[in-house]
Parts: C-alpha cells; sequence; structure tokens
C-alpha cells in the first residue's frame, strides 16, 4: 500500500498500474499488462468470486453432501447473467445493487462480531 501511495503521488496520471508500467518500462508492458487484465485477470477472479458464492448459495439444499458441480456451475453462471444484466441496464441499478450488498455483508459482519464477544464474555 505505502509503495502504491508513493507511485500516485509521483506519477499523477490515472490508469494505476497500467500508468505506472508505461512510465516504468513502456507502452508495450503497459499495453501487455492491460490485455492480460482484461482477457484474463478479471473474468478469472469473476469466475472464481461467482463459483464460490454458488457453492455456499447451493449448500443449504444439500444439508448431508457436497452440492453437484452440474448445480454449482449452473448458479454460478445464472450470478453471472444477472450481475451482467443489471450492469447492462443501468448504472444507478448497479449502484443500488452493490450498496445493498455492501450493507449487508457489513451488517453480518457486524453480528458476526457481536455475537463472538457476547459468547467470550460468557
Amino acid at each position: 500500500a505505502l509503495c502504491y501511495a508513493e507511485l500516485g503521488t509521483m506519477i499523477t496520471k490515472s490508469g494505476a498500474e497500467y500508468s505506472y508500467l508505461i512510465e516504468a518500462f513502456g507502452s508495450l508492458v503497459g499495453y501487455l499488462y492491460s490485455w492480460t487484465t482484461v482477457m484474463v485477470l478479471k473474468p478469472s477472479s469473476f469466475a472464481i468470486i461467482t463459483l464460490s458464492f454458488a457453492e455456499y448459495a447451493s449448500a443449504p439444499f444439500y444439508p448431508d453432501c457436497t452440492p453437484p458441480l452440474v448445480v454449482i456451475k449452473c448458479l454460478s453462471a445464472a450470478a453471472i447473467v444477472i450481475i451482467t444484466g443489471v450492469n447492462c441496464l443501468s448504472v444507478k441499478l448497479a449502484r443500488y445493487v452493490q450498496n445493498f450488498f455492501t450493507a449487508a455483508k457489513l451488517i453480518i459482519i457486524a453480528v458476526i462480531v457481536v455475537a463472538g464477544i457476547v459468547l467470550m464474555a460468557q
């Protein structure tokens, strides 16, 4: 984080790593990084996130065993389609959905912390 803060104060262009790589190594390395990020890194991380979501979301419906791989993959694909659809429909709607899920995550974290404190106090 400190390295990025220092780079951000020295190189004031927008684009983060892309701008830093162009300044340091030239446009070819910046282009290759950008291409790799768009074609490989972002889609694969999105796929991993939706697969994890699908596994945890389908687990309650299969209490005695792990959910079938087909169910996990179909639920993951449905999540990708829904998220893509929301982003294509409206940026404002995507912002509301993102704010809702961020608030839900924070509330869940607060519940876990409070429950942990209560259990430690007992």
